[in-house]
Order: C-alpha cells, then sequence, then structure tokens
C-alpha cells in the first residue's frame, strides 16, 4: 500500500455508505417520481415518471398544515431541550467527580432503555391518575386531574426527554475545552461571574451550542414514537405521515415524496447551520 492514495484507505467505509446510504437515497427519489398504480397489482408503476406527488404536497392545505405542526413540534423541542442541557452542561463541567459521573448516568438513563417503554412510562407519569396529578390532587392544588398528555405539553416532555443527553455530552464535551485560568483572568480583570462566564465559556462554546441544536432540531423534526403515544392525530408530524402513507394507506409514492422533502429541509438547516458555525469560528480566530 506504499504510495497509495490516502482515500484509498476510506475504501471500505465509502463503499457501506454507498450501499447502504447513498443507493436507498436515491431509490427513494426515485419511487416518488413514480405513479401510483390504481390496482392491486403493486406499489407503483413501474417506468412511469410525475411530478404530480410534488405539486400536491406544495399546494394541498393539509401537508402544509402537517409541515407547520412539524416545525412548531421542532423549535419548541429544540429550545426546551437546549435551556435544559445547557445548564445541565455546566454542572457537569463544574462538578467534583463523584457527582459527575451520578450526574452523568441519570442523564444517559433514558438511553439505557427501549423507547416505547420509556414513551409509555411518561404516559404513565402524565396520565389523569398518575403520581403528579395524585399529588396535586391530594395536596388540594388542583380540583381535577390536569391535562398532560395527548397534547403538544406530553409530546415535548416526551421528545426532551428522548433528546437531552444528545446536547448536553456535545455542550460538556466543548466546556471541557475551556481553560478555567480564562475564567479567572476575565474575574481578574474585573469581570462579574456571568459577564466572566458569558466572555469565555459562552462564547468559546456557542458554535458547539449550534451543532446541539441542529441535532436536538434534527431528531426533533423526524419524531415518531412520542407524537404517537403522546399526542393526537392534530400534532403528528411529517414522519408519522410518512408512515400512514406508506403502509396504511399503501401510497409509496406519495409517502416517498414526503420523506424526501422532509430529508432537503434539513439537509437544508444543516448546511444554514455549518455556515453560521464556521463564521462564528472565525470571529474568534479559530
Amino acid at each position: 500500500m506504499t504510495g497509495a492514495p490516502p482515500w484509498l484507505l476510506l475504501s471500505p467505509c465509502l463503499g457501506l455508505l454507498a450501499v447502504f446510504f447513498v443507493l436507498p437515497l436515491a431509490w427513494l427519489v426515485r419511487v416518488s417520481l413514480y405513479q401510483r398504480t390504481s390496482g392491486a397489482g403493486g406499489f407503483y408503476i413501474a417506468d412511469s415518471f410525475t411530478l404530480d406527488h410534488y405539486a400536491a404536497v406544495m399546494t394541498d392545505p393539509y401537508f402544509r398544515g402537517i409541515a407547520l405542526a412539524t416545525l412548531r413540534l421542532g423549535l419548541v423541542v429544540t429550545a426546551t431541550t437546549l435551556l435544559l442541557a445547557y445548564p445541565l452542561a455546566v454542572y457537569l463541567w463544574r462538578a467534583g467527580p463523584t457527582l459527575k459521573r451520578g450526574t452523568l448516568l441519570a442523564i444517559l438513563l433514558p438511553k439505557l432503555t427501549n423507547l416505547l417503554v420509556a414513551m409509555y412510562g411518561v404516559l404513565v407519569v402524565l396520565a389523569n391518575a398518575g403520581p403528579i396529578n395524585s399529588l396535586l390532587l391530594a395536596g388540594g392544588i388542583v380540583r381535577e386531574p390536569l391535562a398532560m398528555f395527548a397534547n403538544l405539553f406530553a409530546v415535548v416532555v416526551g421528545e426532551t426527554l428522548i433528546l437531552v443527553p444528545y446536547p448536553v455530552l456535545i455542550i460538556a464535551t466543548a466546556l471541557h475545552g475551556v481553560d478555567p485560568r480564562l475564567v479567572e483572568a476575565a474575574r481578574g480583570m474585573g469581570a462579574g461571574p456571568l459577564r466572566a462566564f458569558y466572555e469565555v465559556p459562552f462564547k468559546l462554546t456557542l458554535p458547539s451550542v449550534l451543532l446541539a441544536a441542529l441535532v436536538s432540531l434534527v431528531w426533533a423534526l423526524g419524531a415518531f414514537a412520542a407524537p404517537v403515544v403522546l399526542g393526537n392525530p392534530d400534532l403528528y408530524p411529517v414522519a408519522v405521515e410518512v408512515y400512514t402513507t406508506t403502509f396504511e394507506d399503501v401510497n409509496w409514492p406519495l409517502g416517498a415524496t414526503l420523506a424526501v422533502l422532509n430529508m432537503a429541509v434539513v439537509t437544508l438547516l444543516a448546511m444554514s447551520t455549518y455556515v453560521v458555525q464556521r463564521r462564528i469560528e472565525r470571529s474568534f480566530g479559530r
């Protein structure tokens, strides 16, 4: 292998990506351009070509409603996740070894169980006869159970439980790369605790915060388990609609179209976030 080009070492990985990622995505795009079969002889008409499914998705108010519901859920979940993740990451950065291990285990605990089991656990906790409503009723705080499931609140709680470990680990890793002496230097120059934290750790980890936000948003836009278990049909995002259209309505081309458009939006968000991240890093001279 002496003198071989460096990319040759990546050939096994590139081959796996081509077979299990690029080709399936290319086939997904092709399926979205098929005509739907009207009989029971198949899922689409072979050798056909149409853009009607894309036109339908772009013009039908029903699909616009699903897109808005998906975007709303993604933004709310991302904001909630970051509001929880950043303080937890800061605590991990500052905590001692024992507390750090315990906190990290608690944060990762939802990822160590089955996803559906975790969602049904959230359902039990938020139910009318669940522990939260039982405590509120027993304490006389409320007179009737609060509606905490089959709504946006329940879906956000479930999705946040699923996603929060990822941004916590991303931001905590970035914070551990900040030299504490920089914070001490800022304090020595007269900055208060909040100003010193803003000028040093927060600004230096801002690109990682954007990455954490992107990861959270991508996962939230593809939410499936939490909306199905904890939500209602009015809150179902694109991922649920793709499943329903493909397997229940047996409309593979339309389901593929929804999946392709969702993938295109996620790709555009990823590229935009990368551009902003690079600009922030350049502004810091990195």
